[in-house]
This record gives structure tokens, sequence and C-alpha cells, in this order.
């Protein structure tokens, strides 16, 4: 399975920016040296070259708004001058999707994971805890995002892979993502407590949160 060739292009080029800027981990930082002026405000959002960052948000919640934000502002970019924008592209040739507002809202997220967790950092990780749910929780707590974002970005992380996740409080899910895998169940369902590939992990300091990760091998071995 592999990702649809501009969704690739699009991601590659925000992964080439971010590495123009040596990998910066600060996302205030990073707005700087894309140009953008950060600017406190009731809603986040891009506008033109600044970044209206909803006020009073936590430490994690910033940092995200501003990768997403940030994400949305290379989407906007240009290889060259004349060329069509990354967003321009998506919009033509993606034209046949029902919502496209959440379609670009989703390729955002994505962009925004590659931000705060750059595939360096992810792959450091699943080589210390292997493809299972503990690795989740190590990526939320070293990078400092939200917990279903580090779960986003592990079932998103090898286009080859066969892999789905889910975040569960008090044995209902409430976050799942899937990536060339069925998952039987979803948000809103009973988390499952075993089956092939299936692994658990109870968050420290939160008994009634469970992360669960299944791998069950790649497409070229399927």
């Amino acid at each position: 399975m592999s990702l649809d060739p501009d969704v690739y292009n699009l991601l590659r080029y925000q992964q080439a920016r971010h590495a123009e800027a040596e990998y910066a981990d600060d996302m205030e930082e990073l707005a700087a040296h894309f140009g953008c002026v950060v600017i406190p405000a009731d809603a986040s959002r891009l506008v033109g070259g600044e970044i209206h960052i909803q006020r009073g948000l936590k430490f994690e919640a910033r940092r995200s708004a501003l990768a997403h934000e940030l994400s949305h502002k290379l989407t906007q970019e240009r290889d060259f001058d004349g060329a069509p924008s990354y967003e321009e592209v998506i919009l033509h040739r993606h034209s046949s999707v029902p919502d496209m507002p959440a379609h670009l809202e989703r390729l955002a997220e994505h962009g925004q994971d590659l931000l705060t967790m750059p595939d360096h950092i992810v792959q450091t990780v699943l080589n210390l805890c292997g493809t299972e749910a503990r690795a989740v929780w190590v990526l939320h707590q070293q990078q400092r995002v939200y917990l279903h974002e580090a779960l986003r970005r592990i079932v998103h992380f090898n286009e080859s892979a066969r892999i789905a996740g889910f975040i569960a409080v008090r044995g209902t899910i409430h976050h799942a993502y899937s990536y060339g895998y069925y998952l039987p169940a979803w948000v809103g369902d009973r988390a499952p407590t075993r089956g092939e590939g299936l692994t658990l992990f109870s968050v420290p300091g939160r008994p009634l949160v469970t992360v669960g990760l299944v791998a069950v091998g790649d497409w070229e071995a399927a």
C-alpha cells in the first residue's frame, strides 16, 4: 500500500522544509524560521503570514496548534514561481472528495505530526520499544504531544505496514486509527483485549486509560 502521489509530494516537501530548519523542535522558533508572526487570538488559524493562536492554551495544545497552522502554511507554498501551490494541486486533483475542507484538515494533521514528531524520532522510539503499544506512550512523553497524536503518528509511520491502534478509557475506545488493516472495533465500541498482533499498555498514572496497537505485518509479506 502506498500514499497518493500528491499527498506523498506534499508531506515530503514539508519534511524537507523542516530539515532546512535542522528539525527545530520549538514550534515558535520554527514559525519564525518560516517567516510567520505568531499572534494571540480568540481562535487558531492561518491568516496570510500570521499564525493566530488561541489564547490560554496549555503547552501541548499550543505546540500542536502552531504545528498545524505551519503545516497549512507550507501547503500553500510552491516549488518555484509560477508553479501551483501544493494546496492548489490537491484542490484540483482531489476535487472528487466529498468534503474538501475536512480533507485539507486531515492533511494538515499529518503535516503537524511530521513537524512535532519527525521520522528519526519515531524510528528511535520504535527501535527501543518495538511496534508495540508502549511506543505510543513513550513518543507522547518524549515529544510532549497528546497521546492520540502519538498514536496517529505511529499508525501512519510506515507506508508498508498493516497496523491499527486505539486509546480506550474505561474499556471504551475514544480514539482509533488504522492503516492497511481493518480494526473491527472503532470509536464508541468496547476495546478488544486479545487478538493477533495486539499489544496493550496501561498509561502510568491513568489506570483507566489503555493504549492498544495491532501490527500484523506488511503489504509485501501479506
